[in-house]
């Protein structure tokens, strides 16, 4: 950013989508922003911001002051999934000044008069200052990802996410005919969402596996990041699903994956049985994600739990967190088959 910028000024920063032509702008942004640090290194190269702006269902905003790109925030719109903000980046002088409110202000204002209702974005703890930024706006946490990322801003660690949702048609408040099983493990987490959201949720114990059937198991990985996930998408005997899940977590640890995610559709009559073979294998529910995917209106879409093994130890006080996002995350902690760093 030039010198003669006075951070006064930086309040008259315009925001406005993105076009091809601020790739380079944009790639640098994230270059001064997160260092060499950032776990996916097209964000750093313009030509690949070229083809990522022209990217079906993603939109992309930036803040220019004096012909100058200062900042960028994106939307990704999914037919399955709630709106995602993310690809967030200021450069350092205009950090502070308001510019990331007004990314999230213009990024809020589009997606609504796109008619979209559910809107989710992943912030990492090592920056308080975005945690406040969309609560203030209305966003809520819903779970915490344990060492999830690459270590992007130097903190000693891999980034930690909080999952946060923002309903403001209350669309979600208004689903009173969904009913969920949950088991006791489970259940202070997704009662603190329910409660936190207003979600008028019927919870119940579930039934058990069936006696005879096959699991199908869908298996996901990500080197860069080594992030991976399982998906259950039919749960067999419980000998079966145990044996399969064994199968798909030793592979996983085998390929260097350090944190693995199972999402449980909460909806399904066995999901209880299904969360407790997980926490036989390590895994412990992490965050409750109501109506994240399914179909594309918000009633055909399923509440999962996100079920979390991680193979890197955490630092609790590397973990810079809101109150709201506290209260959660010492929720989250109680389970058993979590350890914090000692």
């Amino acid at each position: 950013m030039s010198e003669t910028l006075k951070l006064a000024s930086l309040r008259e920063a315009k925001v406005r989508l993105a076009t091809p032509t601020d790739a380079e702008a944009i790639a640098e942004i994230f270059q001064q922003t997160y260092g060499d640090r950032y776990p996916f290194k097209e964000y750093y190269d313009p030509e690949r911001w070229t083809a990522m702006l022209a990217e079906t269902g993603a939109v992309s905003f930036v803040a220019e002051f004096q012909k100058e790109i200062v900042g960028h925030g994106g939307l990704y719109f999914s037919d399955t999934n709630p709106v995602e903000f993310r690809r967030t980046a200021i450069k350092p002088g205009a950090r502070g000044e308001r510019t990331s409110y007004k990314l999230l202000r213009q990024r809020q204002l589009h997606a609504l008069s796109k008619g979209r209702a559910v809107f989710t974005s992943e912030l990492v703890t090592s920056h308080i200052g975005s945690q406040k930024t969309l609560e203030n706006e209305g966003f809520l946490p819903v779970g915490i990802l344990f060492g999830i990322y690459a270590d992007m801003f130097g903190v000693g660690q891999k980034e930690t996410i909080v999952p946060h949702y923002w309903d403001p048609y209350g669309k979600l408040r208004n689903d009173e005919e969904r009913r969920i099983y949950v088991p006791d493990s489970a259940r202070e987490l997704v009662d603190y969402v329910c409660a936190s959201m207003q979600l008028p949720r019927a919870i119940s114990e579930g039934d058990a596996l069936p006696s005879r059937g096959t699991t199908r198991i869908n298996r996901k990985t990500d080197v860069i990041s080594h992030r991976a996930s399982i998906i259950t998408e039919s749960p067999g005997t419980r000998g079966d699903l145990e044996a399969q899940l064994r199968t798909q977590t030793d592979i996983l640890e085998r390929e260097g994956a350090t944190y693995i995610h199972a999402d449980v559709n909460l909806q399904h009559v066995c999901a209880p049985d299904v969360i407790n073979a997980l926490e036989e294998f390590g895994y412990f529910p992490a965050a409750y994600l109501p109506a994240f995917e399914g179909g594309e209106a918000t009633t055909e879409r399923v509440d999962v739990l996100r079920m979390t093994k991680i193979t890197n130890s955490i630092d609790e006080k590397l973990l810079k967190l809101t109150p709201k996002s506290r209260t959660l995350v010492n929720t989250v902690a109680k389970h058993k088959n979590f350890q914090y760093a000692t």
